[in-house]
């Protein structure tokens, strides 16, 4: 069954993925037919992470990097409005390279060759890793 569409809804999901300077610049604003050869990476990504958040209202939600393909300022925008604020009571798995997030992680997975390494807290984390440069 298809959702009623929610205007409210809607504009704040464009907010907190980063996407309203985007579509100001689109020649129809939303409703601007694009092709994925006109978007940037940044937008793609950022397009994607709304389009799950308005549609779906999971208890998980598991982001591939959505941080990797933008600037600075939009990575800590869409991480503090978006996957703090906005899912803060759900469970988010987040796949990034992005290290300078990892302090504010309940728990950080290391995936070594793809295979599950070690779960760790970001403090504990930190203590290994100096261990680990103690001993070599």
């Amino acid at each position: 069954m298809k959702k009623s569409f929610d205007e409210s809804r809607y504009n704040n999901i464009l907010e907190i993925c980063g996407l309203q300077e985007d579509l100001q610049e689109f020649p129809k604003g939303d409703v601007t037919r694009i092709t994925e050869q006109s978007l940037s990476g940044g937008q793609k990504a950022r397009i994607n992470l709304a389009r799950v958040l308005y549609e779906q209202e999971a208890h998980i939600y598991l982001l591939d990097d959505p941080l990797s393909s933008v600037d600075a300022k939009v990575r800590h925008h869409i991480f503090e409005r978006c996957i703090k604020s906005h899912l803060k009571q759900r469970l988010v798995v987040l796949a990034t390279h992005q290290l300078q997030f990892l302090p504010q992680a309940d728990y950080i997975v290391v995936l070594s060759e793809v295979r599950f390494f070690d779960q760790f807290s970001f403090l504990k984390l930190i203590k290994s890793i100096q261990l680990y440069n103690n001993l070599i």
